[in-house]
């Protein structure tokens, strides 16, 4: 069975229909994501600008034990002058904290048959598209960005008037990326391609041994996500969304049956809770552009910020949250969402600008702050989330205004643009309708 080509991949994905390629990574400044074998790449300064350097992979650093706290010694019990009796006050009850403020009747959602209809329209185009012959295999592929097979899942449930039509996706979808591309490459891909939630949905509908195993394979083995992965390699907030998609997996593949490894919370704490997490460097403005990266040159030693990044680490965290109900995810997530808010909100085109830079600890973005509709939708869930876990209607009619922008304005004619818009978007409408 071939093995796809990257090399071909990262052409088509820069040209599929945007100006941007919505932060994939080049080729080149991508060679770390090779193969488990692969030199491992570090931020080092160079000149006074940090640079992407190859250097040997070290072993996973033995973390030092904390040395036991001091006993602090008793003092020695002060005689009590006997006091006279007094009456015994009537204890009071404990206040038992209340649940979170349930929100209360909101309207409508907005343009929501004009995303069904889209759905139905560029879901059929698009599955058209891989259901045909006389395409290559890199052209079927770009075709599965942002987990094709999950997208047509949702979509076939849904839609259950039609089920054997989108299940026609779904089978499909499932040959080229899972069979063709993950399990023909041993699950050895680059950090930008692990979607690990398609194969969770099909081994739930049918209990596909081959779904089940994929996911293993891909937390396992796919670049980044392995425990012999140095911490160092990832710490950069430009990885981001590879941080993301490991920790994902390992999520999804405790879903599916298999035991719990504890990357995932290693993972997690560099995304969000470290204290130089990926979230940290976004708030305090240091996530620092590297020589070498892809995303606009002038951007290289500043501080560089794309909200749709922002974003599916949001929806990574929100996921994990379902079962771990960590409260700390609602505090990080809502500080993320009120920043990007606050920063990059284009109320004239109704989106999120695709990216900015700032001299280093700042906040003044040298940019045109033009809003990019196409990614709406993968930011969209976490104002509904919030919404539900705060009972803060600003988070409604924030999401609300997100998810228009969205509906309204997306390019959804190819394949990697629709899934961009509908792997996600499914959550945005179950919180804020429940």
């Amino acid at each position: 069975m071939r093995t796809l080509s990257v090399a071909v991949l990262a052409v088509l994905i820069a040209s599929s229909g945007c100006s941007k390629d919505d932060g994939h990574q080049s080729v080149g400044s991508r060679q770390a994501e090779a193969s488990a074998a692969s030199p491992c790449y570090m931020l080092q300064l160079v000149n006074g600008v940090p640079s992407w350097i190859e250097t040997a992979c070290p072993t996973a650093p033995t973390p030092i034990p904390t040395a036991p706290p001091t006993a602090t010694p008793t003092p020695a019990p002060t005689t009590t002058p006997t006091a006279t009796p007094v009456p015994t006050p009537v204890p009071t009850a404990t206040p038992t904290p209340g649940p979170t403020p349930t929100p209360g009747p909101a309207p409508a959602v907005p343009s929501k048959a004009l995303w069904e209809s889209n759905m139905k329209t560029w879901g059929k185009k698009n599955c058209d598209y891989i259901l045909a012959s006389g395409h290559t295999n890199d052209e079927y592929l770009i075709y599965m960005y942002y987990d094709a097979p999950k997208v047509y899942a949702l979509i076939r449930d849904y839609n259950p008037s039609a089920t054997a039509t989108w299940q026609a996706c779904v089978n499909r979808s499932e040959a080229i990326y899972r069979d063709q591309y993950v399990v023909a490459n041993g699950g050895k891909l680059p950090g930008y391609w692990i979607f690990t939630n398609g194969m969770v949905a099909d081994w739930k509908a049918t209990g596909d041994p081959v779904s089940k195993s994929t996911v293993s394979l891909l937390a396992l083995n796919g670049a980044f996500c392995p425990s012999s992965t140095p911490l160092a390699s990832t710490a950069s907030a430009q990885l981001s969304r590879e941080v993301a998609y490991c920790a994902r997996a390992y999520d999804d593949s405790e879903l599916v049956g298999f035991a719990q490894n504890a990357r995932k919370n290693v993972l997690l704490d560099q995304m969000m809770f470290g204290t130089n997490s990926h979230f940290v460097q976004w708030l305090t403005g240091q996530a620092i552009a590297p020589v070498g990266f892809d995303g606009a040159q002038e951007c290289v030693g500043l501080n560089y910020y794309q909200p749709f990044m922002a974003g599916i680490s949001m929806n990574v965290a929100m996921q994990i949250w379902q079962r771990s109900n960590d409260p700390r995810i609602v505090t990080n997530v809502q500080k993320l969402a009120d920043f990007t808010w606050a920063q990059s909100w284009d109320p004239v085109k109704r989106a999120f600008w695709y990216e900015n830079c700032s001299a280093p600890g700042t906040f003044n973005w040298i940019r045109a702050k033009t809003g990019s509709p196409d990614l709406n939708l993968m930011l969209a869930p976490a104002w509904a989330w919030l919404w539900k876990r705060t009972g803060n209607d600003k988070y409604r009619i924030q999401g609300d205004q997100i998810w228009e922008g969205g509906v309204q304005g997306a390019y959804l004619e190819q394949g990697k643009q629709f899934n961009q818009n509908y792997s996600e978007s499914f959550n945005y409408l179950k919180w804020r309708e429940q």
